[in-house]
């Protein structure tokens, strides 16, 4: 069963290389992306902490 996972990143060019190797390396699924804390914290609130 995946993991799902929010990457918080500021960089697109790291973020791009980053899915792709969290996903097929590790039982994880990117579902949320945020550049900073408080954008994560926002994404985790509209989805209710998942």
């Amino acid at each position: 069963m995946p993991v799902t996972a929010v990457l918080v990143e500021d960089n697109q060019v790291i973020r791009d290389n980053l899915i792709p190797t969290i996903e097929s390396l590790s039982a994880a699924r990117v579902e949320g992306i945020a550049e900073t804390e408080e954008d994560a914290m926002a994404w985790l609130d509209a989805h209710d902490g998942h």
